[in-house]
């Protein structure tokens, strides 16, 4: 079983001042030109580390990354305020950068430079074992080959007979976040896989999905019986049913 709390979510914030105790670092855009895409690049890197077990020993699950130019530049540290005055769940992290030569970069090379930037942040803050090393090396080759379109495991169901693994993708290409279910017969060797729902955020799976049955052709997910999930539910029908049949064969 993992030790420490599993990370939540990774935002971006700027200052042109030292981040200390009254600083309020303000939401990125009018020091730090990125391509509007940026907002989803912090929780896409978050989530896919806490899916495959990444931990924070410390109280904090949110790791807020200040873009600085009060700070030599390349330069990672933890932000000198006084960590009792902020929320536990929270830790700011100071990057040191040249806005102007940021800015001069292409689009593409931004988006580029933000996640790398963001791993390197998160290498500084948990890869304090051989083993989140190595899921950070993980979550790096995976955003590299997967972009925007990066698949983030929710749940698995796995019998003798079939295998359910219900994943999705926050905000590609800017568009809503979607919700996919893949499906393989251990008997026949097939798969099959298939959107299900496009999400107006992409939390909502977490309320969503909560059981997974199979029966008759069809794939049953259940969603969390709390008031809470059902406050969020309203925006769906629930629970899904999926067609097995109606999903594309993949191989």
């Amino acid at each position: 079983m993992a030790s420490g709390k599993l990370l939540t979510d990774i935002r971006y914030f700027e200052t042109d001042e030292p981040n200390l105790d009254g600083c309020n670092p303000q939401d990125l855009g009018k020091l730090l030109k990125l391509p509007k895409s940026h907002v989803f690049t912090g929780a896409r890197i978050a989530r896919k580390s806490r899916q495959l077990g990444l931990t924070i020993a410390d109280k904090f699950d949110h790791v807020y990354i200040n873009f600085t130019s009060a700070e030599e530049p390349g330069s990672i540290r933890f932000a000198s305020r006084s960590v009792d005055r902020e929320d536990a769940w929270l830790r700011y992290v100071d990057v040191g950068v040249s806005f102007s030569q940021i800015n001069q970069m292409t689009e593409v090379k931004k988006q580029s430079w933000l996640e790398s930037i963001t791993l390197d942040v998160m290498r500084f803050v948990l890869a304090k074992s051989p083993k989140q090393a190595a899921i950070i090396e993980e979550v790096e080759s995976l955003v590299r080959e997967f972009g925007e379109e990066l698949p983030i495991v929710h749940q698995i169901k796995e019998t003798k007979s079939y295998s359910v693994a219900v994943f999705y993708r926050i905000a590609p290409e800017m568009k809503k976040s979607t919700a996919w279910i893949k499906y393989h017969d251990k008997s026949s060797g097939l798969k099959r896989v298939g959107c299900f729902a496009k999400l107006q955020f992409y939390e909502d799976i977490l309320f969503l999905v909560s059981g997974i049955s199979v029966s008759k052709g069809f794939i049953k997910l259940s969603p969390r019986p709390s008031y809470k999930a059902r406050l969020y539910n309203q925006r769906y029908k629930v629970p899904i049913e999926v067609d097995i049949e109606s999903l594309p064969i993949c191989s």
